[in-house]
């Protein structure tokens, strides 16, 4: 182990010397190059911009070595190839703001994508100062290590972090890149194994499992979902890659996340069964739109539970809510009002103080007055929005219809105040579609669900070249001004799904370029798998697995609307793309 250190050592010295023949201007240069190559993979999860510094210098590097060659830059057929699918994709989202609703957003969601220009700059700096490959997995190696100790960091650091995001301020893309992180290491362990037989081994092992490890705990449950698609690319490499040793890696990650999965403090069981719980409450909130049109008696105990689970309150340990079945008098007083299944939301205050509790209320835009009715029994003051008529106290009553008003864009929400030991039984009327059921879709699940519901409608609108780039939100929100969207669907500036984002803001043509945008590089990585060369087929299966990861990601994610995200795709592929092409006469 100490000569393999040794060789490590003296390979990394020559390289960092200054070759003879070499100008101080191009070792800098070099030097810089390796420099962004060792660094990136950790610090732009964790640094704050380090993707844009990065790509800065890459960018000047690339730049400079363009007009020294008098503009010259030598590309391979197979180089522009790989180039095409970027210029492609940031021609459709051209294309598509000039054709459509040009915004504010999309114009600066267009200087994003400017980005993904900078791949010819980027690629030529590094052909120009090719590294050795070791720099490559050793940047990789311990990119993965430091975002998986960062994420047990602030997992144990912060108790009420639920999910690590390292400096990204998003967990999800925090977990998706510390996949692809872990995987693109692991790709390169034939190479690594062989100039270091003893560390190599037990190094990659460590700088895997950080990046699975730093996935698991963000919470990003696409990329829970890539992970088994990413081991079946290992598999098409079994003439290299030793198929055993894939499937005990497999096994190892399954275990992980078995263990994982009942630690309470790493949160991964609750993300899970509040998918479930999601997908239930969404499933049944939907049926029920479509099968039970407004006005309706919402006394279904699931869509109640959901209800109040959506409210906000003073203090979890003062209020007891719950959904019971009706007592004999009220639930004779709900049969009277045409309700049917007779659950009613029984809220208690046990506490010495009064209590409040905010339930949500979708508001119904440009359609006069606010309206809220309500049956109600117990001891309560019902509030709701602002205005002469927005308060009424129940006191007692065995039961009672409350109807308040407000102005018509007042009324997120109504509050409901009870005093000590005060008890109150509820069960709202729903006066149009969607006012309280729009809120139990409300979750991480239901948004999605809804909001490729109306990228979709945005797509029929306009299929060719969409509403226009970075027009989700503003189209979005013209749905929901006519009463035809929940609310929350407009809150966000893209669907949270790469390809329904594509057909929605840039249709059929931006659909074909993002397709492009994985496909062409990926198609380049995959003909290089075959290759007897380590480094070769170590950087073709690393840059498959990139491409693969983006495209599953995109599934549940819009990954290119977030610049880092961009910048991470750009050097990560040109990186792979240039150490993939023939390395046999390369050295270390």
């Amino acid at each position: 182990m100490k000569q393999e250190l040794a060789h490590l050592r003296e390979t990394i010295a020559d390289w960092l010397r200054r070759a003879a023949g070499e100008s101080r201007t191009d070792h800098l240069m070099r030097l810089a190059v390796a420099t962004v190559l060792l660094l990136f993979p950790a610090t732009c999860m964790l640094v704050d911009r380090a993707d844009s510094y990065s790509l800065l210098v890459l960018l000047i590097v690339g730049v400079t070595v363009w007009v020294r060659t008098r503009f010259r830059a030598g590309f391979s057929r197979r180089e522009w190839l790989y180039m095409a699918g970027f210029l492609l994709f940031f021609c459709a989202g051209v294309l598509a703001f000039e054709c459509g609703h040009q915004t504010d957003y999309g114009f600066r969601l267009l200087g994003r994508y400017l980005r993904l220009l900078l791949v010819v700059p980027v690629l030529i700096a590094l052909r120009r100062f090719r590294p050795p490959p070791f720099l490559m997995w050793v940047g990789l190696g311990v990119g993965a290590l430091a975002l998986g100790v960062d994420a047990i960091f602030e997992r144990i650091g912060d108790t009420d972090l639920q999910q690590p995001m390292g400096d990204t301020n998003v967990a999800i893309v925090f977990g998706d890149m510390a996949l692809l992180t872990g995987f693109t290491f692991a790709a390169g362990y034939r190479y690594v194994d062989a100039r270091l037989p003893k560390l190599g081994p037990k190094l990659m092992v460590l700088g895997t499992l950080g990046g699975i490890t730093a996935c698991y705990l963000s919470g990003a449950r696409g990329a829970w979902l890539t992970i088994p698609v990413l081991l079946i690319l290992f598999l098409t490499c079994r003439h290299l890659l030793r198929p055993r040793s894939v499937l005990v890696g497999g096994a190892v990650i399954l275990a992980l996340f078995v263990v994982f999965y009942f630690v309470p403090a790493t949160h991964v069981r609750d993300r899970l069964y509040n998918a479930m719980q999601q997908f239930h409450v969404y499933s049944h909130a939907e049926q029920s739109l479509d099968d039970s049109p407004a006005p309706l008696c919402l006394d279904d105990a699931v869509l109640l539970k959901a209800w109040a689970d959506a409210g906000i309150h003073s203090d979890g340990e003062q209020l007891k809510i719950e959904v019971v079945p009706a007592e004999a008098e009220w639930a004779t007083f709900l049969a009277s009002q045409g309700c049917r299944q007779s659950a009613v939301l029984r809220i208690e205050n046990d506490a010495p103080d009064t209590a409040w509790i905010n339930l949500p209320h979708s508001v119904r835009h440009g359609r006069g007055a606010s309206v809220v009715k309500l049956y109600v029994s117990g001891s309560a003051l019902v509030h709701f929005g602002s205005g002469p008529h927005s308060d009424q106290a129940v006191d007692h009553a065995p039961n009672a219809i409350v109807q308040l008003y407000t102005a018509p864009r007042d009324g997120d929400h109504l509050t409901l105040f009870l005093p000590k030991n005060g008890v109150i039984n509820l069960v709202p009327v729903e006066l149009y579609n969607g006012e309280y059921r729009y809120a139990m879709l409300k979750s991480p699940v239901g948004l999605r669900m809804e909001m490729w519901a109306v990228a979709w409608r945005l797509f029929k609108s306009a299929p060719l070249t969409g509403v226009g780039s970075g027009a989700y939100m503003a189209s979005a929100q013209t749905l929901v001004d006519e009463g035809s969207a929940p609310p929350e669907t407009s809150d966000y500036d893209h669907p949270h799904d790469e390809y329904l984002d594509a057909l929605s803001s840039r249709g059929l043509v931006g659909l074909a370029a993002l397709l492009l945008l994985w496909g062409l590089p990926g198609w380049l990585f995959a003909r290089g798998l075959e290759s007897p060369d380590s480094v070769r087929m170590g950087a073709s299966l690393a840059g498959l697995m990139v491409c693969t990861g983006f495209a599953v990601f995109g599934i549940t994610e819009t990954m290119l609307v977030h610049s880092l995200t961009i910048g991470w795709y750009v050097i990560m592929t040109a990186v792979f793309m240039v150490m993939s092409e023939d390395t046999e006469s390369q050295g270390a």
